[in-house]
Order: C-alpha cells, then structure tokens, then sequence
C-alpha cells in the first residue's frame, strides 16, 4: 500500500494513539452533528428547478 513518508515511520503504537484521537474528535463532535441533522439535511438535498 502506498503511504506518505512520514506515515510509513509510524509505530503501531503511534497509530493506535492517533486513531483514538480522531475517534474522541468523532464522539466529542457528535452531538452537535444530531443536533443541527436537520439542517444539514436541506442543506445537502438537492433542489428542484421550477419552470
């Protein structure tokens, strides 16, 4: 598998602890994405063109 350089260096250990990281960054964010889904979910829905 082709990795950058810098990941290629990496320990198991230090890919474990930044894997955990971006999960507590996930866990942390998503009350807020429950939160606002509504929003979100017009915004992304596509729109209809009225003739």
């Amino acid at each position: 598998m082709a990795l950058p350089k810098e990941i290629e260096r990496w320990s198991l250990t230090t890919l474990r602890e930044k894997l955990i990281k971006i999960g507590a960054k996930v866990v942390r964010h998503g009350p807020y994405l429950l939160r606002n889904i509504g929003r979100l979910r017009t915004i992304l829905r596509p729109r209809t063109v009225s003739r």
